[in-house]
């Protein structure tokens, strides 16, 4: 610290001379020691299993053949079933063109309607009920630890009852599974992490994972 007159002149605090008798202080030797460079937690996200179109189409089954990009199309679908079911039943249709207008440029009107037909099927489809009614809830976001790792991700649909919690995922490819056995690994393997972070959050409750392709309708129990 430094006080200065007008005149220039500096003053400085006198240093106090140490007592005579006072015990030297040793500097701790972590003190000269560079700190340990910290690593972030890696984080799992189950979305990034992804969602590609199946090149053994043996397994599957086709069920639909328009064309277009395959992942434009999927977010379209997500989109769709993610804000329709908070419009009126009546206002649907009206409300689904003018969420698929602006991915009209990229995919073209065909695969728009056929998107919009695909999740309006879905929705009004009696088996699918539980998925689009008052007690569930869209794009859901979840995090938690799994066998020690970080997971973080968006649940497509989560429907919380008082007897049971269901985790619904959608899959939006062509190729739709012949069978359970026949689901690709990656869609089982997102489901089940999310059923399991469910779990954690509603332990006085069973969960079911449902894997729901959106193209057919069909939807799998995975347990």
């Amino acid at each position: 610290v430094h006080l200065r007159y007008a005149r220039g002149e500096a003053i400085r605090p006198k240093e106090e001379k140490r007592k005579a008798g006072a015990p030297s202080i040793e500097q701790p030797p972590w003190l000269s020691r560079s700190a340990a460079t910290e690593k972030p937690e890696a984080i799992i996200y189950p979305s990034l299993y992804g969602d590609v179109e199946p090149a053994e189409t043996s397994a599957a089954l086709p069920a639909a053949g328009a064309g277009g990009d395959a992942r434009r199309r999927g977010l379209l679908i997500h989109k769709l079933l993610e804000q329709l079911p908070l419009v009126e039943a009546s206002q649907r249709a009206d409300e689904a063109q003018r969420i698929a207008r602006g991915s009209q440029a990229a995919l073209g009107k065909a695969v728009c309607d056929e998107a919009i037909s695909s999740a309006i099927q879905l929705m009004t489809d009696p088996r699918f009920e539980a998925l689009f009614g008052s007690e569930s809830r869209g794009e859901v976001a979840v995090q938690g630890k799994l066998d020690g790792a970080t997971v973080s991700g968006e649940i497509d649909r989560l429907v919380v009852m008082d007897d049971r919690v269901i985790v619904g995922e959608f899959k939006s490819t062509r190729w739709v599974p012949a069978s359970e056995d026949r689901i690709q690994r990656a869609h089982r393997q997102q489901v089940t992490i999310y059923r399991r972070l469910v779990e954690q959050i509603f332990p006085d409750r069973p969960v079911e994972a449902w894997l729901v392709y959106v193209a057919a309708p069909i939807a799998f129990r995975i347990s």
